[in-house]
């Protein structure tokens, strides 16, 4: 009865899955005729939040936030919010007018952080007497995330229907995705006019573009499936310090053979302009008003190797003409249980493998960019100290290798980035901190840094760091490396860490899953039959250390993380290992760093 309040939709989140539900949120809301603020949780304040200060035209909003957890830490944009929230005095059950809902947005791979930061603010709220809407949701990137945002959506704007007509819209249209909205225009001008660089845009934001001094393979690639993996080195962007730990944000870019195919899909020349009329509306927008080359744009803007959301094959129904390709597309459209975009996506299709595999559609260049998957940044832990690489930043990269099969036919591909920074002679790029992922301050603490494959890059520089200052006089303790490789081959690194061995820096302990000879051995089996010294340094005796975890999530850090759950228990209760781990957690003893 009556209109509906105004919605103030909260997000926090170090990456753009995040942001972009949001932003999708706020603008299905919009359009709906819903007032919907849109904000970052750091620029809220959880006190005057809490207190009914925070209004929308006079009226309380009602709060809807979307937050992901980074490590097990609130993101950058999300932890003055979560601090102030968790610091704030607790009062009765709903004494506060605030109501709110929570989505957690998380990776299940991520097993001892899954939502963490999301599940705090849920209780803290409730805690301090804010009015719980709808119970505790979780929008999972492992499974189903797309479907939970639009079931946490759709309960949202069915509580709120204004009459029993717009009810049976709302349970109608979720059954298949929604048509992106049309917004963007890009007009074309004369071949006359001066075009700016699109990477303008990105300087403007921070980013540098940085000289690469080095480029050269690790491993010894004896045959075709051998990964490659890359030492670089970066120059350090201008003023920029950094520390043992942060990661290089770096912003990937399409190679020149995916613009030509682009373009002659399109019907379109690399070199033709046009002038951003219309933006999007969102925050990653092309910049309203510049001109700026089609080339530039698929080079630097669509990611022309993403796969892409069923938002974006919905939006492509109308303008296929062929009865077929247009069921085809409806049917991947449909939002349900066992989908056939599930089984679709399992292809590993871009927006060009669509375009050339649906021949009838037609789709003009504004409408392309718009609908098609976005170029997001990518991060990669720094495998340097500054105290021996002061001017540049170390990178130890893997190029992504996966199997896409676009007319049912294998095709072998590498990843966007991993790709493109292994042939860059410079690289568009900012540091980004990683407050969590720090060396002790006593040095002389031990450590044991546990990872597999490239996830040995933060710890090279972890190693580096502890090499200078021991030649500075300082006293360092002891760091135990548990190092998981394929076998020989991928190695990284061997002589220096050997060399590190041998003078007493570090215990090198390796483990071979693919052994030429002998038994397979992973770090988790290497973790259990050093189980004694793995809880003297997870215990508060003279051997008391810290414990740190770089590498897959949906592998190692699981398998790492039910070790830990399991020694840390009390006569094999699970219960009790796992609430030890993460007390060590939220002490800073055990730290993550890894990656889905």
């Amino acid at each position: 009865s009556g209109p509906p309040p105004p919605f103030l939709l909260l997000w926090g989140g170090e990456f753009k899955t995040t942001q972009s539900a949001a932003q999708d949120l706020a603008k299905t809301g919009q359009s709906r005729g819903l007032q919907v603020e849109l904000k970052t949780l750091d620029e809220v304040s959880p006190k005057d939040l809490v207190a009914g200060k925070i209004q929308i035209d006079g009226q309380i909003p009602v709060v809807l936030i979307m937050v992901a957890t980074y490590n097990g830490h609130p993101p950058e944009n999300a932890a003055s919010f979560c601090k102030a929230l968790s610091e704030h005095p607790a009062s009765e059950p709903g004494k506060s007018e605030l109501q709110y809902a929570v989505l957690g947005v998380g990776n299940s791979q991520w097993v001892s952080t899954f939502v963490k930061v999301a599940k705090m603010v849920d209780k803290d709220l409730a805690r301090v007497g804010a009015q719980r809407l709808l119970p505790f949701e979780v929008a999972d990137k492992n499974d189903c995330f797309d479907q939970s945002v639009r079931s946490w959506k759709k309960a949202l704007f069915s509580m709120f229907a204004s009459s029993p007509e717009q009810l049976i819209m709302e349970q109608e249209t979720e059954q298949v995705a929604e048509v992106l909205e049309e917004r963007l225009q890009l007009e074309a001008v004369a071949s006359g006019k001066v075009a700016a660089p699109l990477t303008e845009h990105f300087l403007r934001s921070g980013y540098q573009n940085c000289k690469i001094s080095l480029n050269k393979e690790l491993c010894l690639q004896s045959t075709a499936d051998s990964p490659s993996v890359r030492q670089i080195l970066v120059e350090r962007p201008d003023g920029t310090p950094y520390a043992c730990g942060d990661h290089l944000e770096v912003m990937p870019k399409n190679s020149e053979t995916q613009v030509m195919r682009a373009c002659m899909r399109l019907g379109c020349h690399s070199d033709s302009l046009v002038v951003v009329k219309t933006s999007s509306g969102t925050e990653d927008e092309l910049p309203q008003g510049q001109t700026l080359s089609i080339g530039d744009i698929l080079t630097h803007y669509v990611d022309l190797q993403a796969l892409p959301s069923q938002e974006t094959l919905a939006s492509l129904v109308k303008l296929a003409s062929k009865s077929q390709e247009v069921q085809t597309l409806r049917q991947l459209s449909e939002v349900k249980e066992d989908s056939e975009y599930d089984k679709w996506k399992s292809k590993c299709l871009s927006i060009l493998d669509v375009l050339e595999e649906f021949r009838s559609i037609s789709i003009g260049f504004s409408r392309f960019v718009e609908v098609s998957p976005k170029i997001h940044p990518r991060l990669y832990s720094i495998a340097s100290s500054p105290l021996l690489r002061g001017s540049t930043v170390e990178l130890c990269c893997r190029v992504a290798q996966y199997t896409a099969t676009p007319l049912n036919q294998q095709s072998a591909r590498t990843g966007l980035c991993s790709s493109m920074l292994a042939a860059a002679e410079s690289v568009i790029c900012r540091v980004k901190e990683a407050p969590h992922m720090r060396l002790p301050e006593d040095h002389s603490k031990p450590i044991a840094c546990v990872c597999g494959g490239t996830g040995l890059a933060p710890f090279f520089g972890f190693l580096q760091e502890r090499d200078a200052l021991r030649k500075q006089g300082i006293n360092t303790g002891i760091v135990h490396l548990y190092f998981g490789c394929r076998n020989e081959v991928d190695f990284l690194h061997k002589s220096q860490l050997e060399k590190w061995h041998e003078e007493g820096l570090c215990s090198l302990k390796v483990s071979l899953s693919r052994p030429e000879s002998g038994s397979k051995e992973y770090v988790y089996h290497r973790l259990r039959a050093e189980s004694a010294s793995v809880l003297e340094l997870l215990g508060d005796g003279p051997k008391a250390g810290y414990f740190y975890v770089c590498g897959s999530a949906s592998t190692l850090a699981k398998d790492v993380t039910n070790v830990l759950g399991d020694l840390l228990s009390e006569s094999g209760d699970a219960i009790v290992g796992f609430t030890k781990l993460n007390e060590l957690q939220d002490s800073g003893r055990v730290i993550f760093d890894v990656w889905g």
